[in-house]
């Protein structure tokens, strides 16, 4: 098959299953969205919902949606490593627990249901991650959507990887994709969510 065909059969067989999936999550998970949107609202001042520009489908940029888990307009500007989580004043009491358990990324099934994102993909970056990337890696990695969870995502807590780890990760699940290792990602991410080991 050729390759271009393949890519689009691939697109086809995850959206369908995306569609199905989350469909079904949203309307069994209503009501903790709307219970963690009012405990949000009520435990700081500000929106509810965080946006911020990612890279998509083709290199076509969207806004990602998440759960605001810092406080709104911190006048905070010092620099503090990624997974530095309980030490980043910046971070609300709420929003600890809410990234600990990647609470904070449920309304990007959002994302999901629009056609932004897939369940599983590569994960989603910056646009300035393009900088970073060769063009190869690039038309590899924006082939397909990225995802919410990832091979790159279930990886992180078995070794330290780095950027080019979670660059060979990515493009190794798109040359190897199957909807059965999507399925184990989903299977591994939940596992790893309910041990608390989910998130930043």
């Amino acid at each position: 098959m050729h390759k271009n065909q393949k890519l689009k059969k691939i697109l086809r067989i995850k959206r369908i299953f995306d569609l199905i999936f989350v469909i079904t999550l949203l309307i069994l998970i209503s009501p903790l969205i709307i219970i963690f949107a009012l405990l949000i609202k009520i435990t700081s001042p500000g929106p509810i919902f965080y946006t911020s520009k990612r890279v998509g489908l083709y290199g076509t940029p969207f806004n990602v949606y998440k759960f605001r888990t810092m406080f709104y307009d911190s006048d905070i500007k010092e620099i503090i490593p990624v997974n530095s989580i309980n030490r980043d004043p910046r971070i609300t009491p709420l929003g600890k627990f809410l990234r600990k358990t990647s609470v904070d990324e449920l309304p990007a099934f959002f994302n999901v249901l629009k056609g932004d994102m897939s369940i599983v993909g590569p994960r989603s970056q910056f646009l300035s991650i393009k900088n970073f990337l060769s063009k190869e890696q690039q038309k590899i990695l924006f082939s397909i959507k990225p995802g919410i969870t990832g091979f790159s995502q279930t990886k992180r807590f078995d070794n330290n990887l780095n950027f080019k780890d979670m660059v060979k990760n990515d493009i190794w699940y798109v040359n190897n994709w199957s909807l059965l290792l999507d399925i184990r990602i989903i299977f591994k991410t939940l596992f790893m969510n309910i041990n608390g080991r989910g998130g930043y």
